[in-house]
């Protein structure tokens, strides 16, 4: 999760992709509300160009901390000191082979409320 987490933060796109499993897919709920992928991202090289790009559109320096999510690690993604985005991967043999982005705001806002928080 670790090397994750900096490759993600430092838009590192050959160490992303070598921490992905070839068939990876994402799946964002953007809620309708933000620009987020309408369909799923599959790919290891489509996966971390998204990845890195999505990370750019703030504007800000997006910040990745660990954290439990419903029983689960996961990263809160922070512009800030405003929380963007939960993202919860799942690993097959030592790689990523899913990752689930929630960057909808009202279920972000929820999240908050429910005293969700990271390390």
């Amino acid at each position: 999760m670790k090397g994750f987490l900096a490759a993600a933060e430092e838009g590192d796109l050959p160490e992303l992709e070598k921490l992905l499993a070839h068939d990876v897919t994402v799946w964002v709920d953007g809620g309708g509300r933000i620009s987020a992928a309408r369909r799923p991202v599959f790919g290891a090289n489509r996966v971390a160009r998204y990845l890195v790009g999505a990370s750019r559109t703030t504007g800000q320096r997006i910040r990745l901390s660990i954290a439990e999510l419903n029983g689960a690690p996961g990263l809160l993604a922070l512009a800030g000191e405003e929380l963007i985005g939960v993202l919860v991967p799942e690993t097959a043999g030592g790689l990523i082979s899913e990752i689930r982005i929630i960057a909808n705001p009202a279920k972000l806002r929820l999240s908050r409320r429910e005293g969700l928080s990271g390390s």
